[in-house]
């Protein structure tokens, strides 16, 4: 009951969400049913999962291709509660490992960039931001760049399973 399911397939990489992931829709549901502008909430919860969603596999999937380069497969890439997860077919105790794991927090902080950008060339249609659903589009990406600044930091912290404690002479926790 509780294992995950196989929503499609990345790179050839199975892409899955573990059921437990779910809490997070059925917690927007849950905020909606107590708000009274429905509509345009349901809008931009429905972005932030999007967002959300994204920022994980592109993290994901930064370690999977790299991995991929120095001839380590992949077996799936998990989207659990709290954040992600990139299953390799092997231990990363090469020298590559480095790399490898320094691949997802890179992808983080290229995707702060792409949604900051993409913040300010929106916010350019400043008088349009009365428009509801350009407002909701916003703060979706502002939510982005700073989801994404989090996990860009938060995974460097340098304590074992993060990437920052798989980082080789970081001396992790």
């Amino acid at each position: 009951m509780w294992k995950p399911f196989t929503i499609c397939q990345l790179a050839g990489v199975p892409v899955q969400f573990h059921v437990t992931w779910l809490i997070y829709p059925a917690s927007f549901l849950v905020w909606l049913l107590f708000d009274y502008d429905r509509p345009w909430k349901m809008f931009f919860a429905l972005l932030v999962l999007f967002v959300i969603c994204v920022s994980l596999l592109a993290h994901e999937f930064a370690h999977v291709l790299t991995a991929r380069r120095f001839g380590i497969g992949s077996r799936r890439v998990i989207i659990i509660p709290p954040g992600a997860l990139a299953e390799l077919e092997s231990a990363l105790d090469s020298p590559n490992e480095f790399w490898i794991t320094l691949a997802g927090p890179v992808a983080s902080l290229l995707l702060v960039g792409i949604f900051r950008v993409g913040f300010h060339a929106f916010a350019s249609w400043h008088e349009s931001w009365k428009v509801i659903w350009l407002y909701h589009w916003m703060r979706a990406w502002q939510f982005g760049f700073k989801l994404n600044l989090f996990m860009a930091a938060f995974n460097l912290m340098p304590c074992f399973p993060m990437d920052g404690g798989r980082i080789r002479g970081c001396g992790g926790c």
